[in-house]
């Protein structure tokens, strides 16, 4: 499963809109924290870029995702992985830039730098990756395991990559 991202980007503004899609179809609106990699290199190492903790979209790139256990949200969801200097980085409801964190808000775009129905969307983009890509034993539960590094995991029987453009 290819997620993409397509940001519309404003240096003005201490926020980033955008556009999510689930291999090329349009799922929902997105809001971010500003871009700093300027120069879409996928770094934060440039002169005038940098990170500022919670307070930065990660950089341009295809990343993979897991589907972890988030002890924030209590539930099984989506988690950006082998982000240099990032950890943590979710997708889940949002209203404004302040409910971001560094993560992916998604939600349905009420003005620029604000989203509605974020929840809603959020749990519905979860169980559209849940069916198609959590492997299901003979009983239909999920497959869990424990990765070294991110925790409860749930078995893929297919690859999640998001491309952030």
């Amino acid at each position: 499963m290819k997620l993409t991202v397509n940001r519309f980007v404003d240096k003005k503004k201490d926020y980033t809109d955008g556009m999510f899609y689930f291999d090329g179809v349009y799922f929902c609106d997105t809001l971010e924290d500003p871009v700093s990699d300027h120069n879409k290199d996928g770094d934060l190492d440039d002169p005038g870029e940098g990170k500022i903790y919670g307070d930065t979209a990660i950089p341009y790139g295809i990343y993979k995702c897991m589907y972890t256990w988030s002890p924030a949200f209590k539930r099984f969801c989506l988690l950006i992985i082998q982000v240099n200097h990032f950890t943590g980085i979710r997708i889940h409801g949002v209203k404004t830039k302040k409910n971001t964190k560094g993560c992916i808000g998604v939600g349905e775009k009420i003005m620029s730098g604000q989203l509605k129905n974020g929840p809603a969307i959020s749990k519905r983009l979860h169980e559209v990756v849940y069916e198609r890509c959590v492997e299901k034993d003979e009983k239909g539960k999920p497959i869990e395991y424990f990765d070294k590094t991110y925790g409860r995991a749930y078995k893929l029987k297919e690859e999640i990559t998001i491309q952030i453009i």
